[in-house]
């Protein structure tokens, strides 16, 4: 028995996951009705994947040569096109390495950033148990008992509140401005 369950509903978008999927598998582009903060907007989208990510379905897709995550549930529609799309290599490249809801590829900009955590000899056992991110890696183990973890995100959205779950065991070696960040919440 699973003692976490999926948040979706998904017989109630089982049409819309059919046409998400078909979408997918003949590269068609689509048109989607999406709802924010009771808004509905229209989007014409590359859907590339879609992702169960903490406890969410998530289409993964591209927008004007970036990509961009819709949760699956707030698609109210999905209209195929007859027209196709080619599939741009950077968010192929992009989805293998993708780890949260809020991870990003935008085009023309630098996708990767390099976070340096130190965790104290209390709590450092659980990271070196678990990886939290598959960017996570051990970089060193200091002497007291602390060590030293590296992650690659594209945006400090994917990384700050996990910081923050760990506090006061957690320290943001680098980058500054995430050491900035978390110092002043």
């Amino acid at each position: 028995e699973f003692l976490t369950r999926p948040f979706e509903d998904f017989i109630k978008s089982s049409d819309i996951i059919s046409n998400l999927e078909r979408a997918i598998a003949n590269r068609q582009k689509i048109t989607i009705s999406y709802k924010t903060n009771k808004m509905i907007t229209y989007r014409d989208i590359h859907p590339y994947k879609m992702v169960f990510m903490n406890e969410n379905l998530y289409l993964i897709c591209e927008v004007d040569g970036s990509s961009q995550i819709f949760r699956v549930r707030n698609i109210n529609k999905a209209e195929l096109s007859k027209h196709t799309f080619h599939q741009n290599p950077h968010i192929i490249e992009f989805l293998k390495k993708i780890q949260t809801p809020f991870s990003v590829y935008k085009k023309d900009e630098k996708n990767e950033i390099e976070v340096l955590l130190k965790i104290n000899d209390k709590k450092a056992r659980f990271f070196k148990n678990k990886k939290f991110l598959k960017s996570q890696k051990i970089e060193q183990n200091l002497e007291n008992g602390d060590i030293v973890v590296k992650y690659t995100v594209t945006n400090f959205n994917e990384i700050t509140s996990f910081i923050l779950s760990w506090l006061p065991n957690v320290e943001v070696l680098e980058p500054k401005e995430l050491k900035d960040e978390i110092n002043t919440m």
